[in-house]
């Protein structure tokens, strides 16, 4: 669905807003959210290529990348990504850091926090389920490490996303 016609019909159900009109607009709210994401995740951060061409540290970081949207949940010390690849962590560290300019823990956190935002805005799971889904046991880990990269709460996060009253999103930790 193109963007200018979710907008539009946004605007259509906002103009004529009404209880029974309230579910329609969440829809389409959720249609423009998830649109959004995925043109989101298409941009994840990709290293530059070298204009000389292939080269072993863009190899590297590439597979580091799909390693890390593949394992993010289970996997979350670069140790553990260095193994998979074959490399010391000092190794993978240096390169993430030359061309990322972050460390392999940011790169992990930050694929962990895409996740939990979408999880915060598309479903009503708790910051529990939503902490256990993502590989935390612990909930408010999460939520301090949630609000250290990102700069707020998950609850702050979901209750912001809320831009009606009686919001379908009430659970807490």
């Amino acid at each position: 669905v193109p963007v200018q016609s979710l907008f539009a019909s946004i605007y259509t159900e906002f103009e004529v807003y009404t209880p029974p009109n309230r579910e329609m607009l969440f829809t389409y709210l959720k249609a423009l959210l998830v649109h959004t994401l995925r043109l989101m995740s298409a941009h994840h951060p990709q290293p530059h290529q070298p204009s000389n061409g292939f080269h072993a540290d863009y190899a590297v970081l590439r597979h580091l990348m799909t390693l890390i949207n593949n394992n993010f949940r289970t996997v979350k010390r670069p140790s553990e990504y260095a193994d998979l690849l074959h490399i010391t962590t000092d190794a993978l560290t240096k390169t993430a850091r030359k061309y990322y300019g972050k460390t392999v823990t940011d790169l992990i956190h930050e694929r962990v926090l895409e996740e939990a935002r979408k999880d915060l805005a598309l479903t009503d799971n708790s910051i529990k389920e939503i902490a256990a889904s993502l590989g935390y046991d612990d909930p408010y880990y999460f939520s301090r490490l949630f609000k250290k990269v990102s700069g707020t709460s998950p609850d702050t996060y979901r209750n912001n996303l809320s831009w009606f009253s009686g919001s379908l999103h009430k659970k807490t930790v």
